[in-house]
């Protein structure tokens, strides 16, 4: 793990990777680097790649700490790993954030901070549960309060709100997740309410089954328009705005229509939009000239020149091996 040369002890940086727009952090054993996923909606840390226990050695902080990881996974790590186009050796769960009187991510800054003092917050709430899950109350699209699990590991909000059919939609996408592939919708500016005030519009999935506690889901797409602090000790969520561009474009109004995974520095179409270009099929071969495949956070790359475009110019690339050029279709549109 690289470790920031600052007067804090407490600050790490953090790699990020997309399109998640998730939290990996490094952490280095035998001179071999571990990617490890920060999970806050996940009850537990584990390990696959032989990583027993982080301490705080890993992190530089003031606060000791030896925390224990679990030797298994309970579900295939392949898909997140090719989603995000490096290998992840285990999560960060809710364990890890508990270690600390509170915890500070700011996406953005691409850092982390722990037992924060001084810390002023734009906007906060109570936490309403942190035994099981990170839960809040607020409320998305026209719907009344609800139970609001705070989900890093979460790509985009999500909501069971049934209102979220008046917004334009974009439709096929396909992500992995514990409970095997999630397929969704993507409904375009949905009001995300906290304390009865509007916070700003999101992007918001339609997934959040019944028989889940809890009705909606803080995402990413959220989360990185912030500095988020969990504070574990005074029981409150507290955001305050975060300066500079989103490293992946949640705003974005076009696509070509497909998603890509990454396998042996290889682009590999792995999905297909409803809206999908023509000529493009799942397992075809892309190569973006200029791209750096070798780079950790490739991914963020490729899906800002592919999946999450803000302009229609035509896109050129190589298609198994052959020049191809496209022009961008909009994301959203009437469903």
């Amino acid at each position: 793990m690289r470790i920031d040369n600052c007067n804090n002890q407490n600050i790490i940086n953090m790699k990020t990777l997309n399109p998640l727009n998730s939290v990996v952090i490094e952490i280095i054993r035998n001179n071999n680097t571990h990617y490890f996923f920060l999970d806050s909606g996940f009850p537990f840390s584990f390990s696959v790649t032989g990583v027993q226990f982080i301490t705080n050695t890993d992190f530089n902080t003031e606060r000791n700490f030896n925390l224990a990881l679990r030797s298994s996974s309970p579900f295939d790590l392949n898909p997140l790993s090719e989603m995000l186009g490096v290998e992840i050796s285990g999560f960060l769960g809710m364990d890890f954030f508990k270690l600390f009187d509170n915890v500070l991510i700011d996406i953005k800054g691409k850092r982390i901070e722990f037992d924060v003092h001084g810390f002023e917050a734009d906007n906060e709430t109570e936490f309403i549960e942190t035994m099981r899950n990170f839960i809040i109350k607020c409320s998305m699209g026209q719907d009344k309060e609800q139970r609001c699990l705070i989900d890093t590991g979460a790509f985009m909000n999500a909501s069971s709100e049934k209102d979220l059919t008046g917004n334009k939609v974009s439709k096929g996408w396909v992500f992995p997740s514990p409970h095997g592939p999630l397929n969704l919708k993507f409904y375009s500016n949905v009001n995300f309410l906290m304390n009865s005030e509007i916070i700003g519009e999101y992007v918001c999935s339609n997934y959040v089954q019944p028989f889940l506690p809890f009705s909606h889901v803080i995402g990413s797409n959220f989360i990185s328009d912030f500095q988020c602090m969990f504070d574990i000790k005074n029981n409150k969520f507290k955001l305050k705005q975060s300066k500079g561009e989103p490293l992946l474009n949640t705003r974005a109004s076009y696509t070509l229509g497909f998603q890509v995974v990454i396998k042996d520095k290889q682009i590999i179409v792995s999905n297909k939009l409803d809206n999908c270009v023509e000529g493009i099929n799942i397992g075809d071969k892309i190569e973006i000239p200029g791209v750096n495949m070798n780079d950790p956070e490739v991914i963020n790359e490729i899906y800002n020149k592919l999946i999450f475009l803000t302009s229609d110019n035509e896109t050129e690339f190589l298609l198994n091996g052959e020049p191809v050029i496209y022009k961008p279709v909009q994301l959203f549109y009437d469903e």
